[in-house]
């Protein structure tokens, strides 16, 4: 792996350049008015903060917060990414979805709600499956990037790309009622392999089995965008070479020293491991009383949804829901799926199957069908290697 770029530092240079043009307007004076009185911030702060770019990977417990502080601070533009659809169990603490929402791809209705919240901010909304060779366009000209996801295979790519364009990367997770923080600064601190290396989703626990408390989200979330609004303006971050560790249940708070593995394959002298890949078909938590899973495309594609519509009609299915950028169909009684114009498929099986690899047979049965005859996709050049 390439060496990481180094981005920011210890000592709290801005990970946002001086600004060339004049300063607020009177408009923004009095928007931000409460957080430019802040000594943390000030008005050049504030300036800095309306031009940065950040990314946010995740729309769901985490990501939703995140999104939310980073669009009403005025952020200047923001990318987020997921391939989700809107569900009713998120909404306990997804609080930027409502019921209405339902069904529809999480990206597009956080990039409509964050415009209303604030027009100023530019919200680039990417329905798609983290990979790592599209993580490394998508950070182009970001000056950090939060981590706003439920898993660490995207969670190592994140951090993979992170390091190799020089992005500083704010790491948080959350689950039951606690949560981890740290701000990783390519080049300088440990990277998340150094501490976090070699874990499998499998065997962690999950929200849908265990349960996540919505004040963790908000807590951790929270400290996420401290964290990040600090390299914006040029403040040194206090979870630097550091892992914070939340309790809510115990209401404790504690901090740990993290230091460099020389031997990692990341950013030390450990031999190069091959990068994260995403599973074609892939099984995700239950919810709304259902399995579910992805069907990930190897690159983001960009599909004519008409042709979903005809298809469903010559295959006797039920189109449930349309809209521009995705359809929903019931295929029986027991399968139904969102596909989204990137690609993307998400799976929803309603009755008990008898084997997960059986599931996932016809899956891909269904997919390939509606993506070969019906869109007229290659499927091995597009879903599967």
């Amino acid at each position: 792996m390439a060496k990481p770029r180094r981005r920011g530092n210890l000592e709290g240079r801005s990970v946002v350049g001086r600004s060339r043009a004049g300063g607020l307007s009177e408009v923004e004076l009095n928007r931000y008015a409460r957080q430019v009185v802040l000594a943390d911030i000030g008005v050049e702060g504030q300036e800095r903060i309306r031009r940065a770019s950040v990314l946010v990977a995740g729309a769901g417990g985490l990501g939703t917060p995140i999104l939310m502080q980073m669009a009403a601070m005025g952020v200047g533009r923001i990318k987020l990414i997921d391939r989700d659809v809107v569900s009713v169990t998120d909404l306990h603490r997804q609080y930027l979805y409502d019921e209405s929402d339902a069904g529809m791809p999480k990206a597009e209705v956080a990039r409509s709600k964050l415009k209303k919240m604030n027009p100023a901010v530019d919200v680039e909304a990417l329905s798609e499956t983290i990979t790592y060779d599209g993580l490394l366009g998508q950070l182009e000209g970001v000056d950090v990037v939060l981590d706003g996801l439920d898993a660490m295979g995207p969670r190592y790519m994140l951090n993979r790309a992170a390091q190799r364009r020089g992005v500083p990367y704010v790491f948080s997770s959350a689950v039951e009622m606690f949560g981890n923080v740290s701000t990783i600064l390519p080049g300088r601190t440990p990277c998340l392999e150094c501490f976090y290396g070699g874990l499998e989703d499998d065997a962690l626990p999950k929200c849908a089995v265990v349960g996540v408390h919505p004040s963790v989200l908000g807590t951790v979330a929270s400290i996420s965008v401290s964290e990040a609004v600090k390299l914006i303006v040029g403040r040194p971050p206090s979870l630097a070479s550091k892992l914070l560790f939340v309790d809510l249940r115990s209401l404790s708070f504690d901090l740990v020293s993290l230091s460099k593995n020389r031997a990692c394959p990341v950013c030390g002298e450990g031999e190069p491991q091959p990068e994260p890949k995403v599973r074609t078909i892939e099984q995700a938590c239950a919810r709304d009383g259902s399995g579910t899973y992805f069907v990930n495309p190897r690159r983001r594609l960009d599909l004519d949804l008409r042709k979903v519509d005809i298809y469903a009609r010559r295959m006797g299915y039920i189109l449930k829901a349309r809209g521009r950028a995705m359809r929903s169909v019931k295929v029986d009684d027991i399968y139904e799926f969102t596909i989204l114009k990137s690609g993307v498929g998400v799976f929803k099986v309603r009755k008990a199957v008898p084997d997960i690899d059986g599931a996932r047979r016809r899956i891909g049965e269904i997919f390939r069908g509606l993506v070969e005859e019906g869109l007229g996709v290659g499927w091995k050049d597009s879903y599967e290697g």
